[in-house]
């Protein structure tokens, strides 16, 4: 806000940034968060998405997030991560 510059370092450390990599690294970061966003639950992601580009107060982000929650424990994917959680393995999701 203050239009001074900082480092992709500096946003890494203030929680402005995920991470702060050297250009030579910087593909392989990118891959390394791709296939773990990959191996997520696919409705949540979609729906966490879906909640950061529609925010439009601390209120309202709350209900949503609340009605969301309810929504996504329907799921099979939910189930799968709890059962999968209860036998120590990783989940795998299908996106219902």
């Amino acid at each position: 806000m203050l239009g001074e510059r900082f480092t992709g370092a500096q946003a890494a450390e203030w929680g402005l940034a995920y991470a702060a990599v050297p250009p030579d690294q910087l593909d392989r970061a990118a891959d390394d968060i791709g296939t773990a966003l990959a191996a997520k639950a696919p409705i949540s992601l979609e729906r966490m998405k879906k909640a950061l580009l529609t925010a439009t107060g601390l209120d309202a982000a709350l209900r949503d997030e609340a009605a969301d929650l309810l929504a996504v424990m329907r799921t099979e994917d939910w189930a799968e991560g709890v059962r999968a959680f209860a036998d120590r393995r990783a989940p795998v999701f299908h996106g219902k």
